[in-house]
């Protein structure tokens, strides 16, 4: 599978702009950020951070991932084998800004889960380089073998970034349930795979809660 390259023009800040509410270094002070973070928080990786379980954004909770802005790179946000790396239950809501949601290779997993009632907006960043194995070895979210990139039941809008390179039994890009919406209004989804139907995005028989714009 050939490799991903993202490029960004210099006159265009890929990271958030404004202050940064907590800048964090390691999985303990990335997890206590997300459980004391109030109102709309953002919160700055200033390395990358292997995680050993999901990360959840709980209900109540709205919360930006970027990367340090004094830093010109995407820190990677790696997940735990045979695990989602980030969980947005009911009632919470993610941004995902100038970070790398991945697995490291050799190991398996889903990039972002997003349950019923949740809310996941991708404005810039990469979500590559998570497989899920056709033996549904799985853990995390009920065992699920679709999405490798996003499985998403709830909602999810994505204006930018990345998702590539991404393995999945269907939608190995997206997978969107029926509960699910997926508004697409810009970024870019390609060299994904799937061991069965929808390597870039597959769409749960509900056409009419989807909003394609391109």
């Amino acid at each position: 599978m050939a490799p991903f390259v993202a490029e960004f023009s210099n006159n265009i800040s890929p990271f958030v702009s404004g202050a940064t509410d907590k800048v964090i270094s390691n999985e303990v002070e990335l997890r206590n950020a997300v459980k004391n973070a109030a109102g709309s928080s953002v919160i700055a990786l200033d390395k990358d951070i292997t995680l050993t379980e999901p990360l959840v954004i709980p209900a109540k909770k709205d919360v930006t991932l970027t990367s340090n802005n004094d830093n010109d790179k995407f820190f990677k946000l790696i997940g735990a084998n045979n695990q989602t790396t980030i969980m947005v239950n009911d009632g919470g809501a993610l941004t995902l800004a100038g970070i790398v949601v991945t697995h490291n290779s050799g190991s398996t997993g889903r990039g972002v889960t997003v349950n019923q009632g949740g809310k996941l907006t991708m404005s810039m960043g990469i979500i590559a380089g998570n497989i899920i194995p056709s033996e549904r070895i799985f853990v995390g979210d009920k065992d699920r073998e679709d999405g490798g990139g996003v499985y998403n039941c709830g909602s999810f809008s994505m204006s930018g970034g990345l998702i590539a390179n991404n393995t999945a039994a269907h939608g190995g890009g997206v997978h969107v349930s029926h509960w699910g919406s997926f508004r697409l209004s810009g970024g870019c989804i390609i060299n994904n795979e799937a061991y069965y139907t929808g390597a870039g995005v597959e769409v749960e028989y509900c056409f009419d809660r989807i909003i394609n714009k391109c």
